[in-house]
């Protein structure tokens, strides 16, 4: 299978107030179309090691590579660039602006990366809204939508660019468990649209959504468990 993410020997340190290691030696690749949940208590690591694999945080030893980059030598703004194109991610709070229209949010990343005049991005943007049961929403603010379909329009920003890779950290985290579910059936089938997806969570009902879970404690993966099919 054509691997999408690979992940070599991982190390991570906070350096305040005192240093402490917070990853140690995290190993393991990602191939195309896989739906991965990384779980673990409060404080296992999880979401510092999502943000190194989003190439967001960049101060690491071990190394990283992308649909065959390695990502870990790269400056700032050659990693901005590669992200906006290669990774789609969805943090656990939308991070709309929230007096932009609901089009324009999702526009963003694509006419920052600058492929298609703004009316193709335009109507790409409207299908998307459609696909996830945003659609008439176009127009209106984005602070005017309710939480779970703020989050919905989050996912279809990380999506405009096509990316090979979306990943989400505790997608679900803000939001009641109807829009919850609602959620993660949109990752679901993002997955059987043969999108890779990694979303950290450490709610056990939300990973189970995943075909392989990845368990982590103490800066340190204790299983890789693939769900029978």
């Amino acid at each position: 299978m054509d691997k999408v993410l690979s992940v070599n020997s991982v190390v991570k340190y906070f350096h305040n107030p005192q240093d402490f290691q917070v990853l140690k030696g995290i190993t393991f690749d990602v191939n195309k179309g896989e739906f991965i949940s990384v779980v673990g208590k409060s404080g296992s690591g999880k979401s510092t090691l999502l943000y190194l694999l989003s190439t967001m945080d960049t101060d690491y030893e071990g190394t990283i590579s992308v649909n065959g980059t390695n990502v870990t030598e790269m400056g700032q703004n050659q990693l901005a660039a590669f992200r906006n194109e290669h990774i789609g991610f969805v943090f656990q709070f939308h991070f709309l602006l929230p007096d932009f229209s609901v089009a324009d949010n999702v526009m963003l990343p694509a006419l920052k990366l600058g492929r298609y005049p703004k009316e193709v991005v335009y109507d790409k943007a409207v299908n998307l809204l459609k696909l996830l049961d945003v659609s008439g929403q176009e127009d209106k603010k984005a602070s005017r939508l309710s939480g779970g379909q703020q989050q919905r329009v989050a996912i279809a920003r990380a999506l405009i660019n096509d990316p090979s890779i979306i990943m989400a950290d505790e997608p679900t985290g803000n939001l009641d468990s109807h829009s919850s579910i609602e959620i993660m059936n949109i990752f679901s089938n993002l997955h059987e649209q043969e999108k890779t997806v990694i979303l950290v969570t450490h709610e056990p009902d939300i990973a189970e959504y995943a075909k392989r879970v990845i368990t982590v404690r103490d800066g340190m993966i204790i299983s890789d468990e693939i769900k029978e099919q």
